[in-house]
């Protein structure tokens, strides 16, 4: 949700933390910030080590079964060359021997090609180059085989040559045979040993051009994947997710509001639709905020109106009672005074005419002390505070309808309680001012009033049969002599926390309804 500072921008209060971010794939390539690529390489490193894992283990395995097959071949190679030798052996000829170490020697794959006795002591070799050599058992090349037990040594092992190359060692034993007691011992086993070794520089090139391709062909593998995994992945989320944070930022921008596709119902729709009713609930309380500036604006219009009408009013009031005090009870105190004057001169001369200016002068003191109390009930009736609302407005009606020959009816129900002060203060004023409208402009021949206690809300209305008034406040009627007019009259109820309804009543007439909660008062 969008929000403002103090400053009055706006703020996106959804940040992204890259700090944070957890995620393998970030922590090995925290500068790169795409989501193409981290999910691209969420799914290639994975594929990457599987495949490579099974090109080695099938490496060496095939590495296994050639090696596997060499020592076959090395076992064959040598039991072809122990019979080619056995013929000439059993004739001692010696250079036919030499000849054959000679001429095998001359094969690329042979290596090395001797003959020893029981002793490890050289007896032909390639060219006589090591012939008579004794062959030491912890000579590198022979650890691998004689650093095992008997019974364990195989037949043939990779031994690592001074020259840095890899060569297969068989060791093929030549054993005593019967032919062969004409010139040794027949009581010994072994004769001699025909050691070969063999190179196994093809078997790893073979092997190494099969790891080549196969990395190759994974290779080309991952980068089909990779691209199918982008256009997979632009066309599933990317791209949504571009329009997206598009219609986000457009929305943060202030710019009008651009609906996002909901399907396919995925995380990606069901957030678009989670987007979608966010941002239409911003709107709607933005248009409630609009409203509600509004009505607060046009409130505070009209209590700066009403605020100004009220220090007119007090002032008008003012001067009203100045105006009575001296018209009224001014000249009534001074006529007093004279006919006091004249009844102290009759006094002696006419006790009659004596008689008749004290009877007058009893007179006006009756219609100045009327009056006087008229000015009391326009300020503050005593009978309000003596005996209650009820009372109050029942005094009210017939000191002000009465005297404009106006029939009315009163009922008051539930009102045993006194309210509080204020509340019954508000609600006099009310009626007072609607009761005073009413015989100003309403040209009405019957009222009634009625007011009740029910459910805690203290109900009452006002009707008369006149000729109707437009309840809408404006300036021809929120204000008159006497009051704060309509306007006044609803504020009054609503500062109480009731509200104040005024209706036309069909044929003719006007309907005043107010409701104020029932708080007791201290003058129950």
């Amino acid at each position: 949700m969008i929000q403002q500072n103090q400053n009055g921008t706006q703020k996106d209060p959804v940040t992204t933390n890259t700090s944070s971010d957890s995620t393998p794939i970030r922590s090995f390539f925290p500068w790169v910030p795409s989501l193409r690529f981290t999910v691209t390489m969420a799914i290639l490193i994975p594929i990457a080590l599987v495949l490579v894992a099974s090109t080695l283990v099938e490496y060496n395995r095939h590495r296994q079964r050639d090696l596997a097959s060499m020592s076959l071949l090395a076992s064959q190679t040598g039991q072809v060359i122990e019979q080619v030798l056995h013929r000439e052996m059993l004739h001692s000829d010696f250079e036919a021997i030499q000849s054959i170490f000679d001429t095998l020697s001359e094969n690329e794959s042979i290596q090395e090609l001797l003959l020893l006795d029981t002793n490890g002591r050289v007896i032909f070799s390639p060219g006589n180059e090591t012939t008579g050599v004794i062959f030491d058992n912890q000579d590198p090349s022979c650890l691998p085989c004689h650093s095992l037990p008997p019974q364990s040594r195989p037949p043939g092992v990779i031994i690592d040559l001074p020259q840095g190359q890899n060569s297969f060692r068989s060791m093929q034993p030549i054993e005593n045979q019967p032919e062969c007691t004409q010139c040794h011992d027949p009581d010994q086993r072994l004769l001699g040993l025909l050691l070969t070794d063999l190179s196994i520089a093809p078997i790893q090139d073979a092997l190494a051009k099969d790891l080549r391709d196969a990395l190759l062909w994974w290779a080309g593998t991952g980068a089909v994947i990779v691209l199918l995994v982008n256009l997979i992945i632009n066309q599933t989320v990317l791209s949504r997710l571009h329009k997206m944070s598009g219609a986000i930022a457009r929305f943060g921008e202030g710019k009008i509001f651009e609906a996002l596709s909901e399907t396919p119902r995925d995380e990606i729709g069901r957030l678009s639709a989670v987007y979608n009713r966010m941002v239409r609930r911003i709107r709607d309380r933005d248009n409630e905020n609009v409203v509600l500036t509004h009505k607060l604006q046009q409130r505070m219009s009209e209590r700066d109106h009403l605020l100004r009408r009220l220090i007119n009013s007090q002032e008008q009031e003012r001067m009203r009672l100045a105006r009575e005090l001296h018209d009224d009870l001014g000249q009534q105190l001074s006529s007093i005074t004279i006919q006091l004057e004249l009844a102290q001169r009759a006094l002696t001369e006419d006790a009659d005419q004596a008689k008749l200016s004290i009877s007058q002068t009893q007179s006006l003191i009756a219609e100045t002390t009327d009056r006087m109390y008229d000015v009391i009930m326009g300020l503050r009736p005593s009978i309000l505070d003596d005996l209650g609302l009820g009372p109050a407005l029942k005094n009210l009606a017939k000191r002000t309808l009465e005297p404009a020959g106006i029939q009315y009816d009163v009922t008051i129900e539930g009102l045993e309680k006194g309210l509080q002060q204020e509340k019954e203060t508000a609600m006099f004023r009310i009626f007072q001012e609607a009761l005073n409208n009413i015989v100003r402009h309403s040209e009405a021949t019957y009222v009634e009033m009625h007011i009740k206690l029910v459910d805690g809300m203290v109900k009452g209305f006002i009707q008369d049969d006149g000729v109707g008034l437009d309840p809408a406040p404006h300036p021809a009627n929120e204000h008159n002599g006497t009051g704060f007019g309509l306007l006044g009259m609803r504020e009054r109820a609503e500062l109480c926390g009731g509200n104040l309804v005024i209706s036309t009543v069909v044929p003719h007439g006007t309907r005043l309804r107010i409701r104020i909660p029932f708080v007791e008062g201290q003058n129950a």
